[in-house]
């Protein structure tokens, strides 16, 4: 069964987790490991519009999520950016489609229209993730970053969380 806690409830888990992910690939810019309250930082909003989770299969801590300003203009206070990190052993178990469908939910009763993922454009099962979850690609920005010695560029998708008239939650995803 896959349960959902505050970041603050496994923020040791969560910032081990994400510095893996730092040391070991390209799915982050960052190139720094961070500190516990770094990461706190980074997935915690001070506004409680945005909303940061830890995911938990059976009790397990597995992964975290949030939403995040997409940008902080408040005119962009209708389209958040998402963020999903699982650990390796918990993908294709159909986690990260349910944490990604709840989080959504959240979203979507707080009046958010448009959710971002910015995912780095050689990571395949990260697109094809949020292709499969309704994700359209908005664009791509090239050679915007580099990291162990090369050149990546991000791939833009964007998802409506608008329902339309004659369409129920389950639908859309």
């Amino acid at each position: 069964m896959v349960t959902y806690e505050k970041i603050e409830c496994c923020l040791k888990q969560a910032t081990e987790l994400y510095n893996q992910y730092i040391e070991k690939s390209t799915a982050t810019f960052h190139t720094d490991k961070l500190t516990q309250s770094e990461f706190l930082d980074m997935v915690r909003n001070t506004d409680a519009y945005y909303e940061s989770y830890c995911i938990l299969y059976d009790g397990i801590f597995t992964g975290y999520m949030y939403y995040s300003p997409f940008n902080p203009r408040q005119a962009y206070r209708r389209t958040v950016e998402i963020t999903i990190y699982l650990l390796p052993e918990y993908h294709k178990m159909g986690i990260a489609e349910k944490a990604l469908s709840f989080i959504e939910d959240r979203a979507r009763k707080k009046g958010v229209q448009n959710m971002i993922a910015k995912i780095t454009a050689e990571n395949i099962t990260s697109i094809r993730f949020f292709e499969k979850n309704g994700y359209e690609l908005a664009g791509i920005l090239k050679d915007v970053g580099e990291k162990f010695k090369r050149v990546l560029s991000v791939a833009i998708y964007q998802k409506s969380l608008v329902i339309k008239k004659d369409q129920t939650i389950d639908d859309q995803d």
